[in-house]
């Protein structure tokens, strides 16, 4: 007959293996050998905070920006993002205007909950951008992310 022993993982031991299995975790995942820096521009803190963590949470290094300038003026003096996504509705700028002041050339996640079906299909229509429709799934966020990344690699 077997013996089965039981094991009490304490708090502060479980949270370093999770951090182990972070480490390891992202030593395979970035699509370039490193972690992709995505810049989150949506005006709600609480959005901020929650896509954040998921994305840091997936491997990625997340700076947050709660207006369209602020956005512009982090693009200018830290210019080398991975990924953009971009709440449309700021209250500074639109996204799609801060979109068209960019002169760089980034993979970019256009997100809203209020676009009219007419808006919805004009942005479907411009290149490299990917939309998603608030509220949404934790893993469309990742695989909006990941797909972006992997299109402007093969692209």
């Amino acid at each position: 007959m077997a013996a089965f022993t039981t094991v009490a993982v304490e708090e502060p031991l479980w949270e370093r293996l999770k951090s182990l299995l972070r480490i390891f975790r992202l030593a395979g995942k970035g699509i370039c050998g490193m972690s992709e820096r995505i810049l989150l521009v949506d005006d709600s803190p609480d959005v901020t905070r929650v896509c954040a963590q998921i994305l840091g949470d997936e491997g990625f290094e997340v700076d947050v920006a709660h207006r369209g300038r602020q956005a512009l003026s982090m693009l200018k003096e830290k210019g080398d993002y991975d990924v953009l996504i971009v709440d449309f509705a700021l209250p500074d700028i639109s996204g799609l205007d801060l979109l068209h002041s960019l002169e760089l050339d980034i993979p970019t996640i256009l997100i809203s909950g209020y676009l009219s079906e007419n808006e919805m299909e004009t942005i479907s229509r411009l290149e490299g951008l990917a939309f998603l429709k608030k509220p949404f799934p934790i893993t469309a966020l990742t695989a909006a992310v990941k797909r972006v990344l992997r299109e402007q690699k093969s692209g």
